[in-house]
């Protein structure tokens, strides 16, 4: 009984010695112009969790997130990492400009086709229960222009076609090539590619269509515009 005590006491004193957490972040692209993602490499030490704040009302508790800002502004982020001694925390703050060449936004998103879904194929993506699905937007370097949060789990060629609804930062400069990317998420911010379509330009339109048809090899995709 005394040992057991002896062994406790001992795990509780090198617990309460723990090293304090140190915050410490950096970010990149954080000159772009709004709508767009700004990316955080987190470099925190001793920290077994952290809570990102965003500044715009929106937070993360992955290590290492990006963020998309719908609008230019003045932003403070705070990044707070946290162990069993206590909490540490660091600030920064962006100012984003925003881009006046939007001339539409994508409104939805239907994907009619997307390649190696099960159950009838040879090499599916997670064959037992489905690949959890959800989009990005990216330019022709493959950043993030948006990422949706919405995924559809378990998804099966029986779930087509599927739709969503974009959100307000998928509005699309003039000058810029986009592609819809499809992904398989995988948690913590990690993912893989299961298609895309080509890449497209809205400015290269003659006319203002309510919807654009996008396809690439298997990969066949609706889009719902709207214009400014």
């Amino acid at each position: 009984m005394r040992l057991s005590l002896f062994v406790f006491t001992l795990l509780t004193l090198i617990a309460c010695t723990e090293d304090p957490p140190e915050a410490s972040f950096t970010m990149s692209n954080q000159n772009c112009l709004a709508p767009c993602a700004v990316y955080f490499s987190n470099n925190s030490k001793n920290a077994l969790s952290f809570h990102w704040d965003f500044g715009d009302g929106k937070s993360s508790v992955e290590p290492n997130p990006y963020h998309v800002y719908e609008t230019g502004g003045r932003y403070t982020i705070t990044l707070t990492a946290t162990n069993y001694d206590g909490t540490s925390t660091q600030e920064e703050s962006i100012n984003l400009s925003n881009n006046n060449n939007v001339i539409g936004r994508i409104a939805t998103i239907t994907i009619n086709s997307l390649p190696n879904l099960p159950p009838s194929c040879n090499n599916c993506w997670d064959p037992s229960d489905g690949p959890d699905l959800s989009f990005a937007i990216t330019d022709g370097n493959n950043n993030f222009i948006t990422n949706d949060g919405n995924i559809h789990y378990n998804f099966t060629e029986n779930d087509l076609p599927s739709y969503w609804s974009c959100t307000s930062t998928c509005f699309l400069p003039q000058n810029t090539n986009f592609s819809i990317v499809f992904k398989d998420d995988d948690g913590n911010n990690s993912f893989e590619v299961m298609g895309q379509t080509p890449l497209f330009n809205l400015g290269s339109l003659t006319d203002y269509p309510p919807t654009l048809e996008l396809t690439n090899n298997t990969v066949s995709v609706t889009l719902g515009l709207d214009w400014n």
